[in-house]
């Protein structure tokens, strides 16, 4: 009967773990109907949110100190029963002065690792809301926090405005560039060599550079050569062309080329095919 309670509350223990884990796993960055991503990371920072109001013959002061993305500082000026504990997200205190004297009369760790649990839901095309979650106040069986941040965006960051605070719920209104979803996919990786593109267009330029000046000076050898037979000979017609003859021989010199080569080619094949036995 022992060894069994042990076991099961082994199990227990390891499976609260497991969930712990899993809730504490924000990365300030999610993705929501497989296209629209959202990367909140730039929002990182500890933002404040401060509202007065009277109770005569006293002042409140609601602070709300927040950071979406990380714990904030603990502030280790107050007492300990007067701060939030570490890894606190979202923190809301509410001081009480009286004839100059200032004490913290409410407490609340609205968002906490690790129970932070996080939601994400998009309200519309321009917004976004992220919930995190805190511990269960006032009573150990009352309902969790919820620190619960709409996201509008906007083409610029604008400082977040206190929403609804009620007895377990804490809404803050936020515009930001961050809440414009990003659709559109990366381009993959380019894997050529940062260079080969420039090397190829240098190659490519080079050698049109070439054959245009190769062209012009043929073109310049023609024309001028035709103004000379022109001048001095009062040629016409193909007599223009200069060294007429020699490009009319040009045909012949090639076709007696190619035979040449290919003499060449079929004598070093019969010479190869030949047997090395060579009778006496």
């Amino acid at each position: 009967m022992l060894r069994s309670f042990k076991l099961a509350s082994t199990l227990l223990l390891l499976s609260w773990l497991d969930i712990a884990k899993a809730d504490d796993s924000w990365e300030c960055a999610f993705t929501l109907d497989s296209k629209h991503h959202y990367d909140l990371k730039s929002l990182s920072g500890e933002r404040k949110i401060q509202k007065t109001w009277l109770s005569p013959p006293t002042k409140n002061t609601d602070t709300l100190r927040f950071d979406l993305c990380q714990p904030i500082k603990e502030d280790t000026s107050v007492p300990e029963d007067d701060r939030c504990p570490s890894s606190t997200y979202a923190c809301w205190t509410t001081a009480n002065e009286k004839s100059g004297k200032t004490r913290i009369t409410q407490v609340i760790s609205l968002a906490r690792s690790p129970s932070l649990s996080p939601e994400y839901k998009r309200l519309s095309d321009s917004e976004i809301s992220v919930t995190l979650h805190g511990d269960s106040w006032p009573e150990p069986t009352s309902p969790r926090e919820r620190f619960v941040v709409t996201l509008q965006c906007s083409s610029s960051d604008e400082d977040p405005e206190l929403g609804i605070h009620t007895e377990n719920a804490t809404e803050v209104h936020w515009k930001v560039k961050a809440a414009c979803a990003e659709e559109s996919k990366p381009p993959p990786p380019d894997t050529k060599h940062p260079d080969e593109d420039s090397r190829k267009t240098s190659e490519g330029s080079s050698l049109g550079w070439f054959f245009f000046l190769l062209l012009f000076c043929f073109a310049t050898y023609l024309g001028l050569g035709a103004y000379y037979n022109y001048n001095n000979y009062g040629a016409s017609g193909w007599d223009l062309v200069p060294h007429r003859d020699f490009w009319r021989d040009v045909p012949h010199l090639l076709s007696d080329l190619l035979r040449g080569i290919l003499s060449g080619v079929r004598g070093n094949n019969r010479v190869g095919n030949r047997s090395g036995y060579v009778s006496v």
